[in-house]
């Protein structure tokens, strides 16, 4: 099997679960790391390594950690190395071609992929669809702050997916490119 992967990638709400629909739907596996995170965090041994480095009790939710990740930048590191490689060991035990990555330069993982499709719907789309995710604009603006500028990440991409087109013109460009490069990923 061809080791050939691509990377899917871009902001909170710009469109990557519906590009990564689009893959599924011509027949083509995707792996989540953030689904791969979710499951790593539940794992006892993950949750007790989190618990002793962050000093949080043993039954620590999501928000807990989430709010001792928001007031440390050091929290966050320690909890990245504790995840991170049990992330990549499983993506890279795994053989499916494309990824989606949401951190992926914020992660510097970018070698492990051949292709990087960057997702992208502009601004003021990422903010209306982001307002409607958490029923508020403040909280929408704050989340989009939080997070590395888009644009930074234009310089890695092979591919910018622009998901506010109409739906069948991203339908037909992800189905064109996938086309295209049909013979690395079969």
């Amino acid at each position: 099997m061809s080791s050939y992967r691509v990377a899917v990638t871009g902001g909170a709400a710009t469109g990557k679960s519906t590009v990564c629909g689009y893959i599924q739907d011509l027949g083509f596996e995707v792996l989540s790391l953030d689904d791969v995170g979710h499951e790593v965090l539940e794992q006892a041994q993950t949750r007790t390594k989190i618990s002793e480095a962050l000093g949080l009790g043993e039954d620590w939710t999501r928000d807990d950690l989430r709010s001792a990740v928001l007031k440390s930048s050091g929290a966050r590191r320690q909890l990245n190395a504790i995840t991170h490689p049990i992330i990549l060991k499983r993506m890279n035990e795994s053989s499916v071609h494309f990824v989606e990555v949401p951190l992926l330069v914020e992660t510097c993982i970018q070698h492990y992929f051949q292709e990087i499709w960057l997702v992208d719907c502009g601004k003021v789309e990422q903010l209306r669809r982001l307002t409607v995710r958490l029923n508020s604009v403040a909280k929408a603006r704050q989340f989009v702050a939080s997070q590395l500028p888009i644009e930074s990440k234009y310089f890695f991409a092979d591919l910018i997916v622009r998901t506010n087109e109409p739906e069948s013109n991203v339908q037909r460009y992800v189905s064109e490119r996938i086309e295209s490069i049909r013979d690395l990923i079969l």
